[in-house]
């Protein structure tokens, strides 16, 4: 009896306990199958939205199928995008080696069509002369005489050839260019591609461009023309250029720096460095890499009026600037940098070679440099196809001179200013390197 009763009150125990747990069990396994059947609902939705989209890279399907989703692109998008798919897979093996603008242009001057359908391009805009010649730049397998030979038959005039970069720069008729392809000598094709000044653009007033107030940053207050800064420029600029005139309008020669001085000198504090240290820069050789040196024809003049050495210099500066390689149009950017440099160091040898004859006669110019002996070397040229990521020609002759014991100068990132909203880089703190080597002869 006692047995038993105590069976039956476990049992009533044990179902007062449990009875909870089972609803609440209950309740989890309904939540869990209300998920599933959602999360099953919703895949099904997933692959049916998607399954357009599938439809398209199936690689049964010979033809692409229209998006028919609300976020694809247009039709017309598609066929345009399927137009220019159409032409490049159509390119011959002669086209294969030129560069897609040059492909454009060839065809156009046919009269052909570059991409059916489309006729919204944008215009490519070549340097071609009166006579349709094209300049081109080569990669090929060699630059020997045989070679170029063979590209005069062409039409073609070689303007520049680097054996060790094999390459060559060129202009030719573009009716040939095509043709002129299936040389097996040749690998690529491309239209010259031209170097660019750092400079800012100075249409603007005073000398400097209205910045862009797209680009300029939050924190800087950029440059405002107005009558007060053209007053400052005036009050500052006023007794300078009456200083350097005498009573008879006659500009006054000065035994440092010529009939005018650079910002240069002064910023640099130049003249206080010749006085201190009674220095000018001799024995020292220094090149200059720009676009021209006197494409205008106005360096006899600057020679006369002191501020270029050569003869006739009324400062006892009568050496020469060497010219190593000039063009024959430009903006003599280069004489005024030489200029520049020969009112810090009026002493010094002056040497001058152009870097807008192509990447590889840049690149053979700088190491021609310090061949010629020059122990400072600088440029205010930069190519749009100069590599970031790894060394291409132009850096690797500049590692080549400056590991032979030059030291080297690039105006790079020098393109505005960061206080007037111009500024095309970033403008870190400055951290430094280093104690510099010492010049020849101590100074």
């Amino acid at each position: 009896m006692n047995n038993n009763n105590q069976r039956n009150t476990s049992r009533k125990t044990s179902s007062k306990v449990n009875q909870p747990l089972f609803y609440v069990l209950f309740i989890v396994i309904c939540l869990s199958l209300l998920f599933l059947t959602s999360n099953q609902s919703f895949s099904s939705n997933s692959v049916q939205a998607d399954s357009p989209r599938t439809s398209t890279v199936n690689k049964a399907q010979d033809q692409p199928q229209v998006l028919a989703d609300e976020g694809s692109l247009p039709q017309t998008a598609q066929q345009q995008i399927a137009a220019v798919i159409a032409e490049k897979n159509s390119r011959t093996p002669q086209q294969m080696k030129m560069d897609s603008r040059l492909i454009r242009v060839v065809k156009e001057n046919r009269g052909e069509a570059f991409v059916d359908g489309i006729n919204t391009l944008r215009p490519v805009k070549l340097d071609v002369d009166k006579d349709g010649g094209v300049l081109l730049d080569l990669k090929v397998t060699t630059t020997d005489d045989t070679f170029q030979q063979i590209l005069a038959q062409y039409g073609a005039k070689v303007v520049y050839d680097d054996p060790n970069a094999l390459s060559i720069r060129l202009r030719m008729p573009m009716d040939n260019i095509e043709s002129m392809a299936s040389l097996p000598e040749v690998i690529y094709i491309q239209p010259a591609i031209e170097g660019q000044l750092e400079r800012v653009d100075t249409s603007g007033i005073s000398g400097i461009s209205t910045p862009n107030s797209n680009v300029v940053d939050p924190g800087v207050t950029p440059y405002q023309a107005g009558f007060a800064s053209r007053q400052a420029n005036v009050r500052e600029n006023l007794p300078l250029l009456l200083s350097s005139l005498d009573k008879n309008k006659k500009p006054k020669i000065n035994p440092q720096t010529g009939s005018v001085n650079s910002q240069g000198d002064t910023t640099h504090r130049a003249a206080l460095a010749r006085t201190t240290f009674s220095t000018t820069g001799a024995g020292i050789k220094i090149g200059v890499l720009s676009d021209t040196f006197n494409a205008l024809g106005g360096a006899n003049n600057d020679v006369l009026t002191g501020n270029l050495p050569g003869v006739g210099n009324p400062n006892g500066n009568t050496t020469p600037v060497t010219v190593l390689q000039d063009l024959a149009t430009g903006s003599d950017e280069g004489r005024a940098m030489l200029q520049i440099v020969h009112d810090i160091a009026p002493g010094a040898q002056l040497f001058y070679a152009t870097a807008f004859g192509g990447v590889a006669s840049f690149a053979a110019n700088i190491q021609a440099l310090r061949t010629a002996g020059c122990d400072i070397i600088i440029d205010d040229v930069f190519y749009f196809n100069e590599s970031p990521f790894q060394d291409a020609p132009i850096a690797q002759a500049v590692n080549t001179v400056t590991a032979n014991g030059a030291l080297y100068f690039s105006s790079a990132g020098n393109a505005g200013s960061l206080r007037k909203g111009t500024s095309g880089v970033w403008e870190g703190d400055f951290v430094s390197a280093g104690t510099l080597p010492n010049l020849p002869n101590g100074t």
